[in-house]
């Protein structure tokens, strides 16, 4: 026998270990059945509360990020102008100005979705807002409704001539 084949003889094999012996349970070391309900039940009772503190923790997440934003109804800064008679009104539409807000409401824009010209009392005007949603996120401001409506009232009525 050479040194190369007495080297080889006492090399550990790579990649297949021997498998520990599994010890036998005795029968006294056995669970009893009443153990393995026990068992069961904290294992479950585990579950449920890991379950439950990560949806408590979602919901405490998704509140602060909620009302970290500031709410803004854009509808309560909208002022209506009519000039004219009732079947023959227009509209003029502006927005009043707020210290709070001023910087955002500069950039909003305002359209009247129905036809003006031909405005008479009971009319209902479709009034959409256009504005930056970025520029709303960076100054944390929810907007309640990109639409508002107001209902047309206080025309006064013509006098037909003849």
């Amino acid at each position: 026998m050479t040194v190369s084949d007495n080297d080889k003889l006492h090399k550990k094999k790579k990649g297949k270990k021997r498998p520990k012996s599994k010890k036998r349970l005795r029968k006294a070391d056995m669970p009893t059945p009443a153990q393995r309900r026990r068992k069961k039940r904290r294992t479950r009772r585990r579950l449920c509360l890991a379950a439950l503190s990560a949806a408590l923790l979602c919901a405490v997440c998704f509140a602060l990020w909620y009302f970290s934003f500031r709410p803004l109804d854009l509808g309560d800064y909208v002022t209506v102008a009519y000039s004219g008679y009732d079947t023959q009104a227009t509209a003029a539409l502006s927005l009043r100005k707020s210290p709070e807000y001023q910087p955002f409401l500069k950039g909003v824009k305002i359209r009247l979705l129905n036809e003006n010209g031909r405005l008479k009392n009971g009319d209902l005007l479709d009034i959409r807002f256009l504005y930056d949603e970025e520029e709303a996120k960076e100054q944390k401001l929810r907007i309640a409704s990109e639409e508002y409506t107001v209902e047309v009232s206080g025309l006064p009525k013509g006098r037909r001539l003849t």
